[in-house]
């Protein structure tokens, strides 16, 4: 009861704060190209951007030529397309009618043959123009690789699907709000994740919310920048967020420091989100680029994935002047914890994350589930509406993780006097 009385409260704010809610990829785009069809969908410099309109006209296209070559809105469409911003494109428009299966670029083909494995892919999208050992591993599975064309003219991210009908008169078939629009591989290290699935009604609740997280600053996000691996729920997340917030995305690798600061200079995004290590190397090449810093735009930083040291937070802020925003999260819910750092923040202990965020209810427990006092470390477990509803087809793992409602994360914390937790990642 809890439960849904959390996600009623939740979803009232929601529309208090958006209007009317869409809860499915093709009616988010149409609700952006109708209010903001001359919008900038997907950036990239020295490249024309994409337009919401033309977001969703090829979303329409890419879901009507899948639909001709035999796919449905309950097809599994595996992508192994390099994390640009191109793809980005790629990712959403191929959403809007079924599920997609982002995967990692270059992997050796044995991998690819295991993942396509586990995850049921009924096709796979590369690119045409680029060498991909998953082609090699779908034929040997007898799955259907279909190329992306990309031409070098045109806006950034369009591409043609090759067929040998003409399927211009085909009406495309677009997902439903309860069909899965993505699975996203859990981060852990085993050979085979577990895999964590998204509906379409799902992905947009926990991508409203996570603007509201992520963006809500003084400035407008003229654009939101993309740092972490697309297939990463680090990297995907970024993407959804700029279709709530109706602006502009641009990607640019976090291996790239010379071309992120480049990137932050020329879109002057109003927050970026990292994790540690890009961060550390933001922090250390910073003293290379003051010209490009002179441009920035930038009110706070998001850290995600990793602990923090708060000698590298008092850093960043020091060089770059910002917020910092430090998040405990997972690829089985956006945000558990959060905790913003002004610059005269007081020192914290290590592994701090902060207090839980809205619609959220976090604690620290025994081996029985029994809530733990203050101060006395335990498995931290979670009970939000936004948290998923299970691994796929993994019954015992489901059964392992969740207790009445409770999702266990297995990472261990504690809570401090003021409600603020720090812990350890497992």
């Amino acid at each position: 009861m809890e439960l849904e009385q959390m996600e009623a409260a939740m979803l009232e704010e929601l529309e208090s704060t958006y209007g009317d809610l869409e809860f499915d990829i093709i009616g988010l785009l149409r609700q952006v190209a109708i209010e903001t069809p001359n919008q900038a969908a997907i950036l990239e410099i020295d490249r024309t951007s994409l337009t919401y309109q033309g977001l969703l006209t090829l979303a329409e296209k890419t879901v009507r030529t899948l639909n001709g070559l035999g796919l449905t809105r309950l097809s599994r469409v595996a992508i192994a397309l390099p994390s640009t911003s191109e793809t980005a494109a790629a990712y959403i428009s191929a959403m809007a009618g079924m599920t997609i299966i982002p995967m990692g670029y270059a992997l050796p083909v044995d991998e690819y043959e295991r993942y396509l494995k586990h995850t049921r892919a009924d096709a796979l999208l590369v690119r045409q123009d680029m060498p991909s050992s998953a082609r090699e591993a779908a034929t040997r599975l007898g799955i259907p690789a279909i190329e992306l064309i990309y031409s070098a003219d045109g806006p950034v991210g369009v591409f043609a699907i090759s067929a040998h009908d003409d399927l211009s008169s085909l009406e495309p078939q677009f997902a439903q709000p309860c069909d899965t629009a993505v699975v996203l591989p859990t981060s852990g290290t085993t050979t085979l994740p577990k895999l964590v699935p998204w509906s379409q009604r799902d992905l947009a609740i926990v991508t409203y919310f996570g603007f509201r997280i992520f963006h809500m600053v003084e400035e407008p996000p003229y654009s939101v920048f993309g740092i972490m691996p697309l297939h990463h729920a680090s990297g995907f997340g970024p993407m959804m967020r700029s279709l709530i917030g109706k602006v502009g995305f641009v990607y640019v690798s976090g291996s790239k420091v010379n071309q992120i600061f480049r990137y932050l200079a020329h879109y002057r995004p109003a927050n970026t989100l990292v994790v540690p290590a890009v961060l550390q190397a933001l922090v250390d090449e910073a003293p290379f680029h003051k010209e490009e810093m002179a441009r920035f735009q930038l009110k706070r930083i998001a850290v995600v994935s990793a602990a923090l040291p708060e000698e590298l937070l008092r850093k960043a802020q020091r060089i770059f002047g910002v917020e910092v925003h430090t998040l405990y999260s997972m690829t089985e819910m956006l945000a558990i914890t959060s905790a913003i750092r002004s610059i005269d923040s007081p020192s914290y202990a290590p592994g701090f994350v902060g207090s839980s965020v809205q619609f959220c209810r976090v604690q620290a427990t025994d081996e029985g589930g029994a809530p733990l006092s203050t101060g006395h470390p335990g498995e931290i477990r979670v009970l939000s509406p936004r948290a998923f509803r299970g691994y796929e087809n993994n019954p015992e793992a489901n059964a392992e993780v969740f207790h009445e409602g409770w999702f266990r994360t297995g990472d261990a914390g504690q809570f401090d006097s003021e409600g603020n937790l720090s812990g350890s990642r497992k």
